[in-house]
């Protein structure tokens, strides 16, 4: 009995540690949140310096997904 209850708590953990990091990467707002978020804080509209900063986001955010998207990485598929 004191063996079965040692493998369920230990499976139990693993299963934490394994599914942390998928509930870690939800936690990032994306653009247009914030976007709102910033509008929100001058009464609905964006300022200058909000518009800025939304749009450097965005261009990062554009970058990270060329570099993504154009890795030197291929999948052998059918191999």
């Amino acid at each position: 009995m004191k063996e079965i209850i040692t493998m369920i708590l230990t499976g139990s953990i693993a299963c934490m540690f394994a599914v942390a990091p998928a509930f870690a990467a939800d936690n990032d707002l994306g653009i247009q949140q914030r976007e709102d978020r910033v509008a929100a804080k001058n009464g609905g509209n964006l300022t200058e310096k909000g518009k800025t900063k939304l749009t450097r986001q965005q261009n990062k955010a554009s970058k990270n997904i060329y570099k993504k998207k154009h890795n030197a990485r291929t999948a052998n598929v059918g191999k």
